[in-house]
């Protein structure tokens, strides 16, 4: 039996119109998304279902945020700041219609270093400066960090929870 106090996230990183485009073992064909939501949309316990999307890849836009607006199913998504704006990554005005629509953003750093071997003055402006950067620009304060790379130490560990990140994902 599903405990109902749990939840599930599923990890994926950006979605991709056929098999050649995938570059990233979390990469997914865009028809094998439409199946992870429709699955998604039947389940009694989909609120306890977290689609995560790393990166901030113009896919969550174009393809992923419609998707999950359609079919009344939220995601979160893990952004990088000093991507926004770069070809093929997101904008701010479509990160804040993301968050205006109950997506939840989160960070993935400010840069997407592997944090694990930088000093501890880059990991503090890693950490703390890509958190002040998504607040001030979507004027919601963000929760959420995702570990570039899926890295982690016991320095950065320790860092994301002393910045006030309350969840965490590796």
């Amino acid at each position: 039996m599903f405990n109902q106090n749990k939840k599930i996230a599923l990890v994926l990183h950006q979605i991709c119109d056929s098999r050649e485009s995938i570059k990233y073992f979390e990469d997914v064909e865009y028809d094998i998304f439409k199946n992870i939501v429709s699955l998604i949309k039947e389940l009694e316990y989909k609120n306890k279902i977290t689609l995560t999307f790393d990166d901030g890849y113009i896919s969550d836009y174009e393809i992923v945020f419609r998707d999950l607006l359609k079919n009344n199913i939220l995601g979160s998504f893990f952004i990088v700041p000093k991507y926004i704006g770069k070809k093929n990554y997101l904008t701010w005005p479509m990160v804040r219609e993301m968050s205006e629509h109950g997506m939840n953003i989160g960070s993935h750093s400010l840069s997407h270093k592997d944090l694990t071997k930088i000093n501890a003055d880059e990991l503090n402006i890693e950490i703390n400066d890509s958190k002040k950067i998504i607040e001030d620009n979507i004027g919601k304060n963000i929760n959420d960090f995702s570990f570039p790379f899926g890295k982690k130490d016991i320095n950065s560990l320790n860092t994301v929870i002393r910045s006030g990140y309350e969840n965490i994902y590796i």
